[in-house]
């Protein structure tokens, strides 16, 4: 059973059918969103359950970007990434 997420997977899951994807991220951006997740669950915005789900959820977005760079192409459908 796939464990449950915070975030819909919908949108990385097609990319992967568009024939060539280019991902393009600040060198920041994995501290800003942490820092405004902790900012959100400290005023009690968000539920500890909730970081918990956010955090897998960057976990396994990290570690699928993590493979597709390295190999610079989609598992599935072999689409090339940038």
């Amino acid at each position: 059973m796939r464990p449950q997420t915070f975030f819909p997977t919908i949108s990385i899951r097609n990319a992967r059918h568009i024939s060539s994807t280019t991902y393009v991220w600040d060198n920041m951006i994995v501290q800003r969103l942490t820092s405004n997740i902790n900012y959100f669950a400290k005023a009690n915005l968000i539920k500890e359950e909730d970081v918990a789900l956010i955090k897998n959820d960057l976990m396994m977005l990290m570690d699928h970007l993590e493979k597709i760079a390295g190999k610079g192409k989609h598992d599935n459908t072999e689409n090339s990434t940038t």
